[in-house]
């Protein structure tokens, strides 16, 4: 027998090299083959009964004639196999294979890929397939097309009954409030399943905008079977895009509560497919774009008017971040399941109504103010630039002939410096702020804390002994020159004005600020290692944590700028030199870490280890701005998810920091004023959290050892 009859053939074939075998989340069961061209593909094989073989081979056929956004079959085989006395029919099925997962926007034409989506889940609905825990994982990225894993048909279960089985993954809770209440009754399906499924799509939709999962916003009580609080918050988050209202109006209609008040298929559909829909409505609107075979393909239309020293007052909650008590779950549970009675969604109660007309008053208030005001400063910005260079010059001699012998010697010392993170006070500042935060409210926390940077001090060159000191150590290893954990300081989001290709690497997202916050609190409140809370590895990942949460909040670590001069990035800022009032010249991000120009350099303002007099100094500074930025004022404030903030920092980035300096290198003095308001309240800001941080973290400590008490 020659080889094409053997079957399944890619196994036989010499073209395919299996590279692995494993029980995939959404294939199930398979074998993943590679060609020469690195092209990938996977063999899922099934074992039934002679009468149900025939049925299946022909859904196989004629779901492959059909096709539509859903991974590709590209071939169906039909084996008879006799084992004993039985007789077994195999059907093989050989599938397109990625590991691309979608993610966000700049992967995607927003408009096709919406489109393409719907049309596919409406084929399957007619198909009468259970699609209502259609989810972001089940998205895949072939090149520039999405297409949906089938996953009913791979592993012949539909969603509700997989639901049922308890054999579903946190990250893929996409569950509508109708689809929960079934299941914390065991009911029957009772619900429609085109509306739970347009739940669904509302949720993948603002996770991708937002580059925020309903995992990691929080959204799901996973005990209670339930929406949580932060709901509301979430549905906030995804409002501050600035996209066309008309798309968010619709996007937030699918994430209704009311089953009814969501679109049919069909419906968004009609919409959908008018382009005007996905235009940005803004003022200073970029070149949008050509469609490209881009792997990430960034939108132009992200700088609008905005202020970011009060972006976070618009997103989630403070008092959402600890987590719900019974009390506050059955009340929710309660909302929920009497949703249809009360004819009035969660995300459009008064009270949400409220709290938007109350931001968007504060925003307004801030705008009107002479600091604040964006719109004067572009335009003094633009005068600026009309003036001839000698009149730029007489005026920048006159304005500046005062500037400091300390500012110019801080500028002078890093004209060849290549800096990655807030300078060591600005490090130090933030520690200190944590510190006397946790002094004042969590005394058990810092004691913890301090106690844990002791431990570590012996491995030190004795520059880290102290808490606010201890900031600074994942610098220190820097300057050995070893690249030890140097994708930890940053998270990359792209800024493209120009809409330019641009592929980043996976590692270089998924590797990152991100993720070494959330390694150092899965290190620190790690169940197994409860008996023991001093270990080397845990006292330098606290010390990871005090540095990261302080990196975060420098704005320039949370992108990088994409345009004609940098086609590879600008690296936070690295790579771009402004020129500073005295005509000077200085590394953008450099301008940044020293807080606008009002930290000193290191070998001349509170350098390590800090004296007995500095350390009162930084003391007393810290006491200062906490009560010029007391804790209450950012009562609103997202205070332990790291993804938020790197989101808020990314959008500080985009809207305040590059704009007014991208296009002329160079900056005005209300610039400068705005800048250094706005790093004093980042460096506040970034205190809070790293103490509200240490507290949670500390709590799951202390529940974890309660836990194994009761164990033993």
């Amino acid at each position: 027998m020659g080889n094409t009859e053997l079957k399944p053939q890619i196994i036989h074939s010499n073209q395919w090299v299996m590279v692995k075998q494993l029980n995939h989340p959404q294939y199930g069961p398979i074998k993943v083959f590679k060609n020469c061209q690195d092209k990938y593909q996977c063999l899922r094989t099934f074992m039934v009964q002679e009468d149900e073989a025939k049925k299946m081979y022909d859904e196989f056929q004629k779901l492959n004639q059909e096709q539509y956004n859903l991974v590709r079959i590209n071939k169906i085989e039909h084996e008879v196999e006799s084992q004993l006395c039985s007789t077994f029919h195999k059907i093989h099925l050989t599938l397109d294979y990625t590991e691309k997962h979608l993610k966000n926007v700049y992967q995607i034409n927003v408009q096709k890929f919406s489109v393409d989506i719907l049309k596919t889940l409406s084929y399957l609905d007619s198909y009468k397939a259970d699609t209502c825990q259609f989810c972001l994982s089940k998205l895949l990225l072939f090149g520039d097309q999405v297409r949906i894993v089938y996953q009913q048909l791979l592993s012949q279960q539909g969603d509700y009954q997989r639901i049922l089985s308890g054999d579903l993954k946190c990250e893929d809770w996409y569950f509508a409030p109708e689809v929960m209440k079934c299941l914390r009754m065991n009911d029957q399906k009772t619900f429609n399943n085109e509306k739970a499924t347009i739940f669904n799509f509302g949720l993948i939709m603002i996770a991708i905008f937002t580059e925020v999962t309903p995992y990691e916003a929080e959204i799901y009580n996973y005990e209670k079977c339930c929406l949580t609080e932060k709901f509301d918050k979430y549905i906030n988050l995804f409002t501050q895009f600035h996209i066309n209202k008309k798309l968010e109006k619709l996007i937030l209609a699918c994430v209704s509560f009311i089953p009814d008040k969501r679109p049919t298929y069909q419906q968004l559909l009609d919409q959908f497919s008018d382009p005007s829909i996905f235009e940005e409505q803004v003022e200073d609107q970029s070149p949008s774009p050509q469609k490209t075979d881009s792997t990430y393909l960034v939108p132009t239309n992200q700088l609008v008017s905005f202020n970011p020293t009060v972006m976070d007052e618009r997103v989630l909650s403070d008092t959402t971040n600890k987590k719900l008590n019974d009390n506050q779950n059955r009340i929710l549970m309660k909302k929920i399941d009497q949703e249809k009675h009360q004819n009035t969604p969660i995300c459009q109660s008064p009270k949400f109504r409220q709290e938007s007309m109350q931001t968007q008053t504060t925003i307004g208030n801030l705008r009107s103010t002479k600091l604040y005001d964006l719109d004067k400063l572009q335009k003094s910005s633009r005068n600026k630039q009309n003036q001839s260079k000698s009149q730029q010059k007489k005026t920048l001699i006159i304005k500046y002939e005062v500037l400091t012998y300390q500012i110019l010697r801080l500028v002078l010392c890093y004209l060849t410096s290549f800096v990655y993170c807030w300078w060591e006070v600005g490090h130090m500042m933030t520690a200190q702020i944590a510190k006397n935060y946790l002094r004042d409210n969590r005394p058990d926390v810092l004691a913890w804390a301090d106690s844990l940077v002791q431990d570590f001090n012996s491995l030190t060159d004795g520059k880290s002994n102290t808490f606010a000191e201890a900031a600074v150590w994942l610098d220190d290893i820097k300057e050995t020159g070893t690249e030890f954990l140097f994708s930890w300081h940053y998270t990359d989001r792209p800024i493209n004005p120009d809409g330019l290709l641009i592929k980043i690497e996976d590692e270089s997202r998924n590797i990152n600020s991100i993720y070494a916050i959330n390694q150092a609190v899965a290190v620190l409140t790690n169940s197994k290692t409860s008996r023991n809370r001093h270990t080397v590895f845990k006292a330098q990942m606290l010390r990871v944590l005090l540095h990261v949460i302080g990196d975060i909040h420098q704005p320039l670590h949370d992108t990088s700028l994409y345009n004609n001069s940098y086609p590879d990035g600008d690296a936070g800022g690295n790579f771009l030199n402004i020129q500073l009032q005295n005509g000077t010249l200085m590394n953008f991000h450099s301008f940044w870490d020293s807080g606008a120009l009002t930290f000193a350099p290191n070998n001349s303002f509170l350098a390590r280890p800090l004296s007995q007099s500095d350390s009162e100094y930084l003391d007393k500074w810290s006491k200062d701005l906490m009560k010029k930025f007391p804790i209450s004022k950012y009562s609103n404030y997202d205070m332990t998810n790291p993804s938020v903030w790197t989101y808020l920092g990314f959008r500080q980035a985009q809207q305040f920091v590059y704009p007014m300096v991208a296009a002329s290198n160079s900056y005005s003095s209300d610039y400068e004023k705005q800048a250094i308001a706005f790093c004093e309240e980042n460096l506040i800001v970034g205190g809070y959290r790293l103490g509200s941080k240490l507290i949670e973290i500390y709590d799951q400590i202390l529940q974890n050892e309660a836990n194994l008490s009761v164990s033993e």
